[in-house]
């Protein structure tokens, strides 16, 4: 729901209230409409977590049938050259280099090897490099070489057959943020389904770490945090039922100093709607007095206490 809507609803109930006539004028309803966005705030971060606002996740991980050439341990160079080369036509490729070098990236024709794309290294530490390439027509071998001047060491590198949309890192364990507005606690656990072979749930860093040897699939359904209101044409993580208790809430922080006895009255019908939003229903238990009784007639018990007394 947008901001100004809850606005538009809280300045409905003050005109129903009287509470405008003659005291609510243009420069208080500017005013009023400035505060609006830091009182939402306040109020959507209480009231969400008893809302019905969801977001939904998913991510889905399949085994590389498309390698061409990978590797997760170390291949060193500590001449001035190395190659790693394998069988196929490249068409996306990932890699990690941790000292100055120059690598490419090259696909051989059945005549002559072509240089598909080149990366140059200038400094320490582990990068990763990534991208997609079009090799020439009837490439039959694909490899990545690297030349520099200092002992390099290249891992969790991958040559891919298939061209991806997001080439994605060739890891054994990958780490997979959530969303940014999705945190663990917020994870609706009965309504989400996740394949836990292969999956850690992080609940440290916010993410979980996929393992790249096994088929995996997530789907999370969350109560999306919500995000500081700057500007009434900002959304809010509130379900339609949620706000009638914003509006509530609007309405009696701006009648507060103008109408004390309409603030109050929309201060206790915000209390109100926030209380129902708070207390979900709740299962009792149903005693069977009729079987009760029968079992205790069967027992050769003559009396028992009245249920209802």
């Amino acid at each position: 729901m947008i901001a100004s809507e809850i606005v538009n609803m809280a300045y409905d109930l003050m005109q129903m209230r009287d509470c405008l006539a003659g005291t609510f004028t243009a420069g208080r309803r500017i005013r009023t409409d400035a505060e609006a966005p830091s009182l939402l705030t306040l109020w959507q971060k209480e009231v969400f977590p008893f809302g019905k606002s969801y977001s939904e996740y998913e991510y889905n991980h399949r085994v590389h049938k498309d390698l061409i050439t990978s590797g997760y341990d170390d291949e060193t160079m500590s001449d001035d050259s190395l190659i790693v080369s394998g069988s196929g036509s490249v068409k996306a490729y990932t890699f990690e280099v941790d000292a100055p070098c120059v690598v490419t990236i090259e696909a051989y024709d059945g005549a002559a090897w072509a240089v598909l794309v080149t990366h140059t290294k200038l400094t320490g530490g582990v990068e990763r490099f990534s991208g997609s390439v079009t090799p020439p027509a009837g490439t039959t071998t694909s490899r990545i070489s690297i030349t520099g001047n200092y002992y390099t060491i290249l891992k969790n590198y991958a040559l891919y057959s298939y061209a991806y949309y997001v080439v994605p890192e060739y890891r054994r364990f990958i780490k997979i943020p959530l969303p940014a507005d999705c945190r663990f606690i917020d994870i609706v656990l009965e309504d989400s389904q996740w394949d836990r072979i292969g999956i850690t749930l992080n609940t440290q860093g916010n993410n979980f770490i996929l393992d790249n040897e096994h088929d995996a699939s997530l789907k999370i359904v969350y109560r999306p945090t919500p995000v500081m209101i700057t500007a009434l044409t900002d959304t809010l993580v509130v379900d339609n039922v949620a706000a009638l208790s914003g509006a509530y809430f609007l309405a009696a922080q701006f009648s507060l100093f103008i109408d004390p006895t309409s603030g109050s009255f929309f201060q206790e019908k915000y209390e109100e709607e926030r209380e129902r939003l708070r207390e979900p229903g709740s299962f009792v238990d149903i005693e069977d007095e009729h079987r009760s009784f029968n079992h205790a007639a069967e027992s050769g018990i003559s009396s028992f206490s009245n249920p209802y007394r």
